[in-house]
């Protein structure tokens, strides 16, 4: 067991922050008995340098330190690192304490720094469970992060849940905010996917939001990334997804289009065809690198594949595409 003063010499003045964590562990560990240990832990948990180090700090305290202690951390630490780890042990910790749970709940609301109201918000939800409480916080706060991780922690605690649901379904069509609609409709396809009207919805956001990242995620969602996803054999997902393949704006849309109908209908009628006019036609070379390689992953015994490679190493008005074709057919050859 390493003495107690060379770890608090190496605790205060190492220079790497590894060091100093790992000693503070150490110490935490061997002497937390020891009150100028503790008073050490305490001064290098908002004294320390590194960010990283005076979290971890608190989170050691955490196990042995008071409640007040920690109190005092999320009342008067202006380090919002300091004030998230505290909130978040707490809720963890001691969540049957009497003044615990008002504390975290004001400050997951309060607190001036939608970092430490994400954390402490979803700490909330795990430690306390109420769900009308989360569903308040997610329809109420102006930050986006914050109410893209409600939806996360509601999907996660109650799926299948109808109130729950609802309030998902509400964020993946109302929310102003592109993350926390794609958040929400990923968790709806996840959470939901019996509900009436979720694949409704998602046919709705694929065409209809205005954000790509959005639009891809309903895609994805509604073909289950192959035949036996959970919408993929309801009727139209696959007209759906070739029409995106063809008509969306969006290049990182289309591309995901034809690799989705690739991956999954390989025997579907038209899907060669559809990704060798791709290869050639669309406006954007990332799309046409999609397609090209999508045709010499799936199917690179076919004698048109190799075809078309060629003749794209040869004529792609792009420098970037022509190298990607050299290299595929290469690699397919």
């Amino acid at each position: 067991m390493d003495r107690p003063e060379a770890l608090a010499e190496t605790a205060i003045g190492a220079e790497e922050p590894w060091e100093r964590r790992r000693a503070l562990g150490l110490l935490a560990r061997d002497w937390r008995a020891d009150a100028g240990v503790r008073a050490l832990l305490r001064d290098r948990a908002v004294a320390d340098p590194d960010g990283d180090v005076r979290e971890a700090t608190v989170e050691i305290l955490a196990e042995f330190e008071t409640t007040q202690w920690l109190f005092e951390i999320v009342t008067g630490a202006a380090d919002r690192g300091l004030r998230r780890t505290a909130l978040v042990q707490l809720a963890r910790l001691r969540p049957a304490e009497p003044p615990v749970r008002p504390l975290v709940e004001r400050r997951a609301a309060e607190d001036p720094d939608w970092l430490v109201r994400r954390d402490a918000t979803a700490a909330c939800a795990r430690a306390w469970r109420d769900l009308p409480w989360l569903l308040a916080r997610g329809a109420a706060d102006p930050d986006h992060n914050v109410r893209r991780q409600v939806v996360h922690s509601v999907a996660e605690l109650w799926p299948g849940d109808r109130r729950a649901g609802r309030h998902v379904r509400g964020r993946a069509t109302g929310d102003p905010h592109a993350a926390v609609r794609h958040e929400a409709v990923f968790r709806l396809a996840e959470a939901w996917p019996g509900a009436s009207g979720t694949a409704a919805l998602l046919r709705e956001r694929a065409r209809a939001d205005p954000a790509d990242l959005v639009r891809r995620c309903a895609v994805e969602a509604l073909a289950g990334r192959a035949p036996h996803g959970p919408f993929s054999a309801r009727r139209g997902v696959v007209a759906l997804v070739r029409e995106r393949a063809l008509g969306d704006p969006s290049s990182l849309v289309r591309r995901a289009c034809l690799e989705i109908l690739a991956a999954g209908w390989t025997n579907g009628r038209g899907v060669r065809r559809l990704l060798r006019e791709r290869a050639l036609a669309d406006p954007d070379v990332s799309v046409r690198i999609g397609a090209w390689e999508a045709l010499a992953r799936w199917w690179p015994e076919d004698p048109a594949t190799a075809k078309l490679l060629r003749g794209r190493a040869a004529a792609e008005p792009d420098e970037l595409g022509r190298r990607n074709a050299r290299r595929v057919l290469d690699d397919m050859l």
